[in-house]
């Protein structure tokens, strides 16, 4: 299935038009996805030219050949050289960033699915070990080249102003090692948290037949719902809100550290 474009609509702008930071960014999201979706629906995704990677013998360098290729989102990744890497980070590679890749990290739970390793030249000597053959066929390494999107705020200070110049975004080639029982998980996107809230319990409230039953003031009306209230809706409202809130609570936790539904029941009896 071809997926259809998010950004279905752009700015025309007119003579005398004050232009907005909304109207250049939808402007260049429409023009930005256009592009993207030429590549992956007309030119297609993976490797055109190139990239090859080659492991010395004795497991103490990858190198990976000048070349081209179209990532999944429509991204160029493009070497104009041949890299050699003789070394990759000692820390695993850290995918939870404020621009999240869902094959990467459970968007729910802000958690990284599986382990990553960053390729490093020879000149990087901060952070990185050297590599080995141990180390390549312990879980039997694969290469990815992964397209990261970078955002930093930009900012200009000076004595009398800190005016906010936007935000600047730096694409990285960063390549990355994954072992090889992890590439099935990283292509169809197992360990994703499968949109949980779909499978959230409904909350339902049974109402009564007012013409059924004699209504003469507003207390009866009062003790009429009290009494639908008192059965097993608050109960159940609760038990409702707490799994929606366990299910939100990476989101929420800044401000609800705890479930605030928790004596909701006996809050309102």
């Amino acid at each position: 299935m071809i997926p259809s474009a998010a950004n279905s609509d752009y700015p025309k702008f007119v003579a005398d038009q004050v232009l907005t930071s909304d109207n250049l960014n939808d402007l260049f999201g429409y023009l930005d996805e256009q592009g993207r979706m030429t590549r992956t629906n007309l030119s297609g995704i993976g490797i055109v030219c190139g990239l090859e990677v080659k492991t010395s013998a004795d497991g103490n360098s990858i190198t990976i050949t000048k070349g081209v290729g179209v990532t999944s989102s429509g991204y160029l990744a493009s070497m104009d050289e041949d890299i050699i890497y003789t070394k990759r980070t000692t820390a695993i590679f850290d995918a939870v960033k404020p621009e999240y890749y869902n094959k990467f990290v459970n968007i729910a739970s802000k958690t990284q699915k599986f382990n990553l390793w960053e390729l490093k030249q020879e000149a990087e000597t901060e952070g990185t070990t050297a590599l080995t053959k141990t180390f390549l066929s312990d879980g039997e390494k694969i290469v990815l080249i992964f397209v990261e999107l970078l955002e930093e705020n930009n900012k200009n200070c000076d004595p009398n102003s800190c005016d906010d110049k936007g935000i600047l975004v730096t694409v990285n080639f960063r390549p990355l090692l994954i072992e090889k029982a992890n590439v099935a998980d990283l292509l169809n996107g197992a360990g994703e948290t499968a949109s949980p809230w779909l499978t959230l319990p409904e909350i339902t409230m049974k109402r009564f037949d007012v013409l059924a039953t004699p209504m003469f003031e507003c207390l009866n009306f009062f003790d009429a719902y009290r009494k639908i209230l008192s059965n097993s809706f608050l109960s159940n409202t609760q038990d409702s809100l707490a799994k929606a809130y366990n299910v939100l609570q990476p989101l929420l936790s800044e401000d609800f550290p705890t479930n605030p539904f928790a004596t909701l029941a006996a809050d309102f009896k």
